[in-house]
């Protein structure tokens, strides 16, 4: 397999573990009635996991049809 494919197998793995890591952390509620979270691995993770399933399906696809010409 190609490095690109990788790279986005990578990338794809990197969105899963920001989605582990989110729930690992946890949400707390300070003193003063703040909800305190890290919210921002939330899009994080699915911008990654889109990006790179989607990319490593498409250069799967593309190397599968290159082998049948």
């Amino acid at each position: 397999m190609s490095k690109t494919f990788w790279g986005f197998v990578t990338l794809g793995l990197l969105g899963g573990g920001a989605a582990i890591i989110y729930n690992v952390i946890g949400q707390t509620i300070d003193e003063n009635g703040m909800l305190n979270e890290p919210f921002f691995l939330i899009p994080l993770s699915y911008l990654f996991m889109v990006v790179g399933f989607t990319g490593a399906l498409i250069v799967a696809a593309k190397r599968k049809l290159s082998y049948r010409s």
